[in-house]
């Protein structure tokens, strides 16, 4: 993926996910933050970063701040949210149907990976769902 791809897929995940609404809860906060540091560094002002989001720019610095520490931290709780932004801007365009369903059931090791499958369930990402309803 090059810059461009990954803005925009950066966009459709915000709006995808509801990351410009005004919902504080933990997880949405989370995605925020690592989707902010990454538009960071493709060199993109804190104005606009926060204009993405409907947030301030000031705002947009705290989130990316608080990104670098937790990463500096190793949270793997945070690392545990963020996993499905980073495979997500990492993997393939045409990978994205490429899950198992059974394969993600089986490394489930987390209520959060569990509510992860249950979003890809929901949003038709597993090729198996896909071919039974044909």
């Amino acid at each position: 993926m090059n810059k461009k791809e990954k803005i925009k897929a950066i966009e459709t995940i915000i709006i995808r996910d509801g990351l410009d609404t005004p919902n504080r809860s933990q997880i949405l906060t989370m995605k925020r933050r690592y989707l902010m540091s990454m538009l960071r560094s493709f060199d993109i002002p804190f104005h606009k970063i926060g204009e993405m989001f409907n947030r301030d720019h000031a705002t947009a610095i705290h989130n990316i701040r608080q990104h670098h520490n937790s990463i500096d931290a190793k949270d793997k709780y945070y690392l545990t949210i963020i996993k499905e932004c980073v495979d997500e801007l990492e993997s393939p365009p045409e990978a994205k149907y490429q899950r198992s369903l059974r394969n993600d059931i089986l490394r489930c090791t987390s209520y959060n990976q569990l509510k992860s499958i249950k979003r890809r369930v929901l949003r038709g990402e597993y090729q198996e769902l896909i071919n039974e309803e044909i």
